[in-house]
């Protein structure tokens, strides 16, 4: 299941048209989120509507355009607190 898709997605930065924020969930696989040329360094937010439990996590790039993603780091919010997750 796709927990993602009923969540509020925001993002740093956003290149917009068929690379707006929401095509990072939309599921589809024409689009996706992008941002500006230049920008080297961005944050997706996820909200969900109350505390959501979830086991795996699955993050893809859209490698028509290569590989461009040298690292990531997934972190949740606790007490306040961003805090990476052990993967």
């Amino acid at each position: 299941d796709n927990l993602l898709s009923s969540a509020k997605v925001v993002a740093s930065d956003e290149r917009g048209g068929k690379f707006r924020v929401c095509a990072a969930t939309d599921g589809k696989y024409e689009t996706y989120w992008a941002t500006n040329d230049g920008v080297t360094s961005a944050d997706l937010t996820f909200t969900f509507t109350q505390p959501t439990k979830m086991n795996r996590v699955m993050i893809q790039e859209y490698i028509p355009l290569g590989q461009r993603v040298c690292a990531f780091t997934l972190e949740v919010e606790k007490d306040g607190k961003w805090l990476p997750v052990e993967m």
